[in-house]
């Protein structure tokens, strides 16, 4: 008999602000479940409830460590999003490529839809590689903000445009070298 899906999953939830809204993450055993960067608290918390509605907060060291993590990138004095360990599981083969080929653009710069798909081995998979941006449960965290369109224009984003020319901005202001 299979107990495992009688067996309670744990999940636990943290919300802060940052200068660009509230930052809301949904964490689970294996590491970073959901993200959701909104303009408001409450919306933020809206944001991760898409899967689980019973999650509590703790002081599991994940919750602290992925918090620094995310309070020194927003404050431009970090940028170790790769050091959060992901809860990817139960997504489709494809869509993990993706969003690992997604996580590998350098900070403060962008890549098209084009260029993840030819880094998968399929050229013609672009538009497949945008339906994957725009389902991405990590935002940020895996930077989707950083995709654009081929013709060098930016593309949708699920916390608007506006929010991932801020994003991108952000980044670029932070990880510009002195002069």
């Amino acid at each position: 008999m299979d107990v495992s899906r009688y067996t309670k999953k744990m999940f636990f939830s943290d919300v802060f602000p940052t200068p660009l809204g509230w930052f809301a993450v949904l964490l689970s055993e294996y590491g970073l479940r959901r993200t959701s960067l909104k303009p408001s608290r409450e919306l933020a918390i809206q944001g991760i409830r898409g899967e689980f509605e019973d999650f509590s907060n703790s002081n599991l060291e994940l919750m602290k460590t992925t918090r620094e993590v995310m309070e020194a990138y927003f404050a431009g004095t970090g940028f170790g999003l790769e050091r959060l360990p992901l809860d990817i599981r139960g997504m489709a083969k494809f869509t993990q490529e993706c969003l690992m080929v997604c996580r590998t653009i350098p900070v403060g710069e962008t890549r098209s839809y084009l260029w993840i798909a030819k880094e998968l081995g399929n050229s013609k998979a672009a538009r497949a590689v945008g339906a994957v941006m725009a389902r991405n449960r990590l935002p940020v965290v895996i930077p989707c903000h950083r995709v654009i369109a081929n013709s060098g224009r930016l593309h949708g984003y699920s916390g608007g445009l506006n929010l991932k020319l801020d994003l991108l901005t952000l980044e670029r202001i932070y990880n510009t070298p002195a002069t």
